[in-house]
């Protein structure tokens, strides 16, 4: 089902059916243009919103934790879920890695409103062997008794499937928990301003707005239409490298057109559009090149709180749902690791271990595997206490 990760196959469409399909190839905005997934990429501050979020989350590790009657927490055994080699490891034959493959999920998730995947089960055991993408716009719900989901095939049959049969990452804003919408469908109008703008924009600097200049000359030089297009043409041929230098004649004078203060406001109207998409998407500006207002510790707990958080929290319970049986669910459950994306600057960090050794949260072994160093012995993995405390009640007493 390999090819499946490709989008379905649209028809041709003629002038009176266009208002009909027209959200099979993006519906046409006041703007005047026509936004879908693929066309809304094209704008960067799309593409690089998009890249934010898919790409940490693709490469942060999946973990499978067991809760235990205490409250404490312990890494699951490996041979208790194997799902979870798919989800670090290699999810299919033909895939690049489990990091490449869970951010194509999530970007579809957030642009398309579901991130899709075929998993494919062990007929022995039941587990997850492997995960083939589907494209978003291939699935719907379906009508069929005991189906969830519908997929389209190249020659436009659908496959009816069951929900164990299907990795299912909602979009955002669900109305019924079940089905989310794409950000860039919901936002288009938006993203239909921003690339109007950015289209106006390129096609003035690439001298669609106005004239470049005006060059001013003896009618004897160009006293006719050939005569001008000649001079015009031969002007392009020699000037138009960047970084040549104008040579005219002593009739000729060249003034060029500065750019307008109406002009120049494209600039910020551009400004303005990156800002309003960072917001749909919640990302920080800063993320995108602007100066950091702030340091960096709280820029980072604010993008895994605001940004990551919400699809991450997502793709776990989905997680959760496929790759645990019933049992499992009530003791186990999958978490992504975060502390890649928290890790401070070396003083930082051995500032934070040092407080938590001394405090007893932390081992000394912990901290070194934290900083991937081989532990000490079975000392390091004793905690640790200052040597004046007293309890309460000896004091007291």
């Amino acid at each position: 089902m390999l090819s499946l990760l490709m989008p379905a196959r649209r028809r041709a469409m003629s002038e009176d059916d266009e208002a009909i399909w027209s959200d099979f190839r993006g519906a046409k905005t006041q703007a005047g243009v026509h936004v879908d997934e693929d066309v809304a990429l094209t704008f960067s501050t799309v593409l690089l919103c998009t890249r934010i979020i898919s790409e940490p989350i693709g490469a942060m590790p999946i973990y499978c934790y067991e809760r235990k009657e205490n409250g404490d927490r312990v890494l699951a055994k490996p041979g208790d879920v194997p799902d979870l080699q798919v989800l670090n490891g290699s999810p299919n034959p033909d895939c690049g890695g489990a990091s490449i493959f869970r951010s194509g999920r999530t970007m579809h998730q957030m642009n398309f409103g579901g991130g899709f995947a075929e998993l494919v089960r062990d007929p022995r055991t039941g587990h997850v062997v492997e995960m083939w993408p589907i494209h978003p716009s291939r699935v719907s719900p379906s009508s069929a008794p005991g189906f969830a989901y519908a997929v389209k095939n190249d020659d436009g049959s659908a496959v009816n499937m069951r929900r164990d049969e299907v990795l299912h990452h909602c979009g955002a804003m669900s109305d019924d928990g079940i089905w989310g919408r794409g950000l860039i469908q919901t936002a288009r109008e938006t993203i239909g301003g921003a690339l109007g703008t950015a289209k106006h924009g390129y096609s003035y600097f690439g001298s669609g707005g106005q004239p470049k200049g005006v060059i001013s000359t003896s009618g004897a030089l160009l006293k006719n239409r050939e005569d001008r297009r000649a001079f015009r043409r031969e002007w392009r041929e020699v000037h138009d490298t960047p970084g040549e230098v104008a040579i005219v004649s002593k009739e000729t004078t060249y003034t060029p057109i500065p750019i307008s203060m109406q002009d120049a406001q494209f600039l910020e109207t551009q400004v303005f559009n990156s800002k309003k998409i960072c917001e749909i998407y919640r990302v920080n500006v800063v993320f995108l090149g602007e100066r950091s207002p702030g340091n960096s510790e709280a820029l980072g707990n604010e993008f895994i709180m605001y940004t990551l958080s919400p699809w991450v929290v997502s793709q776990e319970q989905q997680y959760n749902r496929k790759f645990l049986t019933p049992e499992q669910r009530r003791t186990h459950y999958f978490e992504h690791d975060f502390s890649s994306l928290l890790r401070g600057d070396a003083k930082a960090r051995l500032d934070s271990y040092r407080v938590g050794i001394t405090t007893g949260v932390y081992t000394i072994n912990f901290c070194r595997r934290l900083e991937n160093l081989p532990g000490i012995g079975p000392a390091g993995d004793i905690n640790l206490v200052p040597a004046n405390l007293f309890l309460a009640e000896a004091v007291a007493n």
